[in-house]
């Protein structure tokens, strides 16, 4: 019996398409990446902006005091004895 099918790879479609699909991953990673280089996010500010902002978007009307220390004292004892 001989195989009457002897095509080389590369003239099959099925190798391309997989290596179009890997090819596509790859361009849209790159793409990607660059988008990230060059828009980077402005996720930390200073401690003055931070203050900034925060007394932006508080109410007028609620003025709350602002704490001597930092962290946050919810007054919730965990009842464990030593």
């Amino acid at each position: 019996m001989s195989n009457t099918n002897n095509r080389p790879w590369y003239k099959e479609p099925y190798p391309w398409m997989l290596i179009g699909l890997v090819s596509s991953a790859v361009v849209a990673s790159l793409i990607t990446l660059a988008i990230a280089i060059n828009n980077p996010a402005d996720l930390v500010v200073s401690e003055a902006e931070y203050q900034q902002i925060r007394d932006e978007m508080r109410p007028s009307g609620h003025d709350s005091p602002k704490p001597d220390k930092p962290g946050v004292d919810a007054g919730v004892d965990a009842g464990v004895d030593d």
